[in-house]
């Protein structure tokens, strides 16, 4: 893969992206790129070593490439908007259900089961990969505590720079990820992968992210390593939901970011879309070569840079077309993702070592069914009925608001009692965690309260 520093190529895209804040921008992965090269000229070291590791880990035949099975990533996202921002995609319960189809559009995408292989074009049904990654939501925070997984954190920001920032790299939307600059700091990044969701200050940007790779390798701050993605692309839309972009409503935007995560780079290379160059490559072997990218939904076929090999990949993820066009990543490209979270040698291996995470904390091996206790309605409006179905003892129920606080409790000395109620009027609307504590561990629900 060759990589070019054209500086004024990039100045004139930041100049004319600025100046026109209503053009969709799918990444800027690569201006982001070549400005923390430009800024810190020793992460050049960086992208050599990642190049490196994407071109043997492409290879099919190789020890990475066959995997090491199912590989599953304990996932924490950080929701960074204020309070206008939160209202528009529809408050605590908008991001609850986002949330929960992004997970489900993030597991079919990397583990080989999205619906949409019918549309890959015939020549490159071959090709389709599975990474065999599945994203779990984390359950234990940092100190031991439990989490559903996403923290809100309302911020009195209202957008943060994805190319600028005053603190950290000072790139990669910096800002939002550090409390000092009314963000929210990521939890143990070799643990933990963390998604911030924001609005960006350069337009309607969708999506950036540095890899895992500069962030292990030296020279780039860890504790920004992840992605961050506009908040109207977070999720996938449902009957009745508002505030999605159009075009852009299917979660394929933190799929797309994803593949960076896991070292990726868009399907044309290291240049900035746009400018056309192909001279350039991303290193995979089963990805035609490609002048520059994609947008809207487009025909089949667009010829490539050499007219061979069945024309433009568009429909690749690490492209730039509407969501519900993405269809596939390819062989070389799940391998090089599937190698960096099963083996060792890979910079995201230490996310695969933590299973622990994604359970909630103190869980006792003897309370195994899921079902030990039922909760309704859900969602609730002003009174909720608990039916508990565990034999154990039940020594207090909890319930706790998005930021952990409890916000009710009962405790019930040891009660065998199946039923209790709770009178939830005076709480405003939300997510909340229930906690039933029995004798012998605990388990945890959701609730939405409306």
């Amino acid at each position: 893969m060759k990589f070019f520093f054209n500086w004024l190529t990039v100045s004139l895209l930041f100049i004319a992206f600025s100046t026109n804040a209503q053009n969709i921008k799918r990444c800027m992965h690569d201006e982001w790129m070549n400005e923390t090269i430009k800024r810190h000229p020793k992460t050049i070291k960086l992208l050599e070593q990642q190049q490196a590791f994407l071109k043997a880990a492409s290879i099919p035949s190789s020890t990475a490439a066959k995997g090491t099975g199912l590989v599953t990533i304990p996932v924490v996202f950080h929701i960074v908007l204020n309070s206008v921002q939160l209202s528009q995609i529809g408050g605590a319960a908008g991001v609850a259900l986002r949330v929960d189809s992004q997970m489900a559009v993030l597991n079919r995408d990397f583990s080989g089961g999205s619906l949409d292989q019918a549309g890959i074009p015939s020549v490159f049904k071959p090709l389709y990969g599975n990474a065999n990654i599945k994203f779990g939501l984390a359950h234990t925070k940092p100190d031991g505590t439990s989490t559903l997984g996403y923290i809100i954190k309302t911020t009195s920001q209202s957008s943060f720079s994805a190319v600028g920032g005053s603190v950290g790299s000072m790139t990669a939307c910096s800002d939002a990820k550090y409390a000092i600059t009314d963000g929210s700091d990521a939890w143990d990044p070799s643990k933990y992968l963390n998604i911030w969701i924001v609005n960006f200050t350069e337009g309607t940007l969708l999506g950036i992210c540095p890899p895992m790779s500069w962030g292990v390798g030296g020279g780039f701050p860890i504790a920004e390593v992840g992605p961050a993605i506009h908040y109207k692309t977070f999720g996938k839309q449902g009957p009745g939901q508002s505030g999605f972009l159009v075009g852009y409503n299917g979660g394929r935007t933190l799929v797309h970011e994803l593949g960076h995560f896991f070292e990726l780079s868009h399907i044309w290379g290291n240049t900035p879309s746009g400018s056309g160059n192909c001279n350039d490559d991303d290193g995979i072997n089963d990805t035609p070569k490609q002048e520059k990218d994609n947008s809207g939904c487009p025909s089949f076929p667009i010829p490539n840079c050499t007219n061979s090999n069945g024309g433009e990949m568009f429909m690749n993820y690490m492209d730039y077309v509407y969501d519900n066009c993405y269809k596939m990543f390819t062989i070389g490209q799940a391998s090089v993702m599937n190698a960096d979270v099963s083996t060792p040698s890979g910079y995201a291996y230490s996310l695969s070592q933590n299973p622990q995470l994604l359970q909630y904390p103190t869980a006792i091996n003897t309370i195994k069914n899921d079902q030990a206790f039922f909760v309704f309605p859900n969602p609730a409006t002003n009174r909720i009925t608990i039916q508990v179905t565990e034999i154990s003892k039940l020594e207090k129920i909890t319930i706790s608001n998005i930021m952990g606080q409890i916000v009710k409790q009962k405790v019930l000395n040891n009660s065998q009692e199946k039923i209790q109620e709770f009178d939830l009027a005076e709480l405003p609307e939300g997510v909340y965690a229930i906690q039933c504590i029995f004798a012998n561990g605990q388990l945890t629900k959701k609730i939405i309260l409306q």
